[in-house]
C-alpha cells in the first residue's frame, strides 16, 4: 500500500510539473505568393500576449502544453488565425504563409500621410502604378508611364495634374517628384528630369492628384509623384531587358535625308538581394537613340543603388545610403531648316548640344515601432 501511494504521488508530481513547464513555439512567417519573409508581423497568443517577427520573419515564444490559438496580423495582408497543439516530445515549429489583399481598394500606400494606409481609407484622390504595368507596356522612361495615368498631362516635359500649373519659371515645378519620400527635383531650375528617374526595383508609384503642400512643401501644390523602392528579398532577384528598333521612312520621299537606317537601343538591368541583415539593390539603364531628325541624337546612362542595414541590437532600427546618378547627351533645336524637304532637319544655327550630369545621395536612418509609428531622417 505504501509503494502504491508513493507511485501515485510521483505521477501527480510529474503531471503538475508538466503543466507548469513551458515549451518553445517558434516559426517563420512569409508571403504565400512570393515566399518572401515578412517582418514586423504581430503574433498574438495566450491571453493577448504579443510579439513581432524579426527581419527574417522568425518568431518564438514560450507556451504551456495543449491547444493554443495564434493570430498573425500584418498591414496589407489577410489576418490569419491558427490553432496549434503544443506537445512536449517534438519541436513545435510552424511555417506560416500570409495572403496579400487582392482587392485594389486594400492596396497599401504611404504617400497620403507618410504612414501606411489602405486606398479605401484615403480622403484624397490617388493612383497607384504597379511594376507589372511598366513591364507589360515595355516602358523604358518614367515619363511614358506617368502620362498614361488618368488626369495627368506632360506638357513641355513637366507634369500637370487635372489642369493645374505644372511648372512656373522662377518657382519651379508645382508637382513634387520623390523617391522614397525624398524630393528629386533638379537644383538649377526646379523642374523634373524624367530621364533620370529609376523604374528598376520599384514596389509601386503613388500619385496624389491634389494639393499636398502641408506634407511636402510648396512644390506639391498640384500633387505629388512618389517612386517607392521595393524591399530586397533573401531570394536574389535579377532582371534584364533589351529593346531595339529601326525608324521607318516617312511617306513623303523628299523628307528622307538619311542613307543608313536610323535606330534606337535600350538596355536595363536590376539586381536585389537580402543577405542576413543587409539589403542590396542595384539598377542601371543605357539608351542610344539615333533619332529620325537630323542632329537629334541622344545618349543616356543611369545608375541607382541602395544599401540598407537592419540593426541587430536595436529592434526596428535601420540605416543606409541611396544613390542616383545619370548622364545625358543630346542635341536640341528651335527651328527646322525649312518647311519642305528640311522638315526633319534641324537648322544648324539653332541646334544646341546639351550635356547633363545628375547626382543625388540619400543617407538615412529609420526607427519603426511595431508598425505603430515611424521616425525617419533623410538628407
Amino acid at each position: 500500500m505504501r509503494y502504491l501511494l508513493i507511485i501515485l504521488l510521483q505521477v501527480l508530481y510529474l503531471s503538475l510539473s508538466a503543466q507548469h513547464q513551458q515549451f518553445l513555439v517558434s516559426g517563420k512567417v512569409f508571403d504565400s505568393k512570393t515566399g518572401k519573409p515578412l517582418t514586423e508581423v504581430q503574433v498574438i497568443y495566450s491571453n493577448n500576449k504579443e510579439i513581432t517577427t524579426d527581419s527574417t520573419g522568425y518568431f518564438e515564444f514560450p507556451s504551456n502544453l495543449g491547444k493554443i490559438e495564434i493570430t498573425f496580423i500584418l498591414f496589407g495582408y489577410q489576418t490569419l488565425n491558427k490553432s496549434v497543439i503544443v506537445l512536449s516530445n517534438i519541436r513545435n515549429k510552424l511555417s506560416v504563409g500570409l495572403k496579400p489583399f487582392i482587392n485594389q481598394l486594400n492596396e497599401v500606400v504611404i504617400s497620403a500621410d507618410k504612414t501606411g494606409q489602405r486606398v479605401s481609407e484615403l480622403s484624397v484622390s490617388m493612383s497607384v502604378i504597379k511594376p507589372y504595368e511598366i513591364t507589360k507596356n515595355h516602358i523604358v522612361n518614367a515619363e511614358e508611364i506617368i502620362k498614361q495615368t488618368q488626369g495627368i498631362e506632360i506638357i513641355d516635359g513637366q507634369a500637370s495634374i487635372r489642369g493645374g500649373s505644372g511648372f512656373s519659371y522662377g518657382a519651379g515645378s508645382r508637382v513634387m517628384v520623390l523617391i522614397d519620400g525624398l524630393p528629386v527635383i533638379s537644383a538649377d531650375a526646379g523642374n523634373i528630369r524624367w530621364q533620370f528617374l529609376p523604374i528598376e526595383n520599384l514596389a509601386q508609384i503613388e500619385i496624389i492628384k491634389g494639393a499636398s503642400s502641408v506634407l511636402y512643401g510648396s512644390s506639391a501644390i498640384n500633387g505629388i509623384i512618389n517612386f517607392i523602392t521595393a524591399e530586397a528579398d533573401t531570394i536574389p532577384q535579377i532582371k534584364f531587358s533589351l529593346t531595339s528598333g529601326i525608324y521607318d521612312k516617312p511617306k513623303r520621299k523628299e523628307l528622307v535625308w538619311w542613307n543608313t537606317p536610323r535606330s534606337y537601343s535600350d538596355a536595363s538591368f536590376s539586381f536585389s538581394q537580402k543577405i542576413k541583415n543587409t539589403e542590396i539593390s542595384l539598377g542601371s539603364n543605357l539608351l542610344y537613340n539615333n533619332g529620325y531628325r537630323k542632329l537629334n541624337d541622344e545618349k543616356l546612362a543611369r545608375l541607382n543603388f541602395n544599401i540598407k542595414q537592419h540593426s541587430n541590437k536595436i529592434k526596428g532600427l535601420s540605416y543606409g545610403l541611396g544613390f542616383l546618378g545619370g548622364y545625358n547627351n543630346k542635341t536640341d533645336f528651335i527651328l527646322w531648316e525649312n518647311s519642305d524637304a528640311g522638315a526633319l532637319i534641324q537648322n544648324k544655327a539653332t541646334a544646341t548640344e546639351l550635356n547633363v550630369v545628375f547626382v543625388t545621395l540619400d543617407p538615412y536612418i529609420s526607427l519603426k515601432n511595431n508598425n505603430i509609428s515611424k521616425q525617419e531622417i533623410r538628407v
